[in-house]
């Protein structure tokens, strides 16, 4: 019986990633870390397995009136905060937009939106 569910256990995760498929708490643990980063306002996030390689794109939202140079820092610190999270990730790429003033961010963790399938 033993050996039945340790066959099962593995085939399912070598089938999961054939198809690309990335366990859900992954994506959720790199957009709660995107998510930890100071000036970070809202965070979508989605994984890709690539042979061996876990690949994480996070979109992360800050607000407007954030200088360039701070945003490149602030994408550093999350693909830094991701790769201490995620220790499966090897890639990890954060892409920053701003929000328009006035605009409510009132879901900031929606990583369902930007999410592999």
């Amino acid at each position: 019986m033993f050996i039945a569910h340790v066959g099962y256990e593995v085939t399912a995760d070598v089938a999961r990633r054939l198809v690309d498929g990335v366990d859900p708490k992954i994506v959720e643990q790199s957009c709660a870390a995107s998510l930890s980063v100071e000036g970070v306002t809202a965070a979508f996030t989605k994984a890709r397995w690539s042979g061996r390689r876990l690949t994480i794109e996070a979109v992360v939202t800050l607000d407007s009136d954030t200088p360039l140079g701070d945003a490149t820092h602030t994408c550093h610190l999350v693909e830094v905060a991701i790769l201490g999270t995620v220790p499966e990730a090897r890639t990890v790429h954060v892409t920053p937009v701003v929000t328009e003033p006035g605009t409510n961010m009132s879901d900031k963790r929606s990583s369902r939106w930007f999410r592999s399938h």
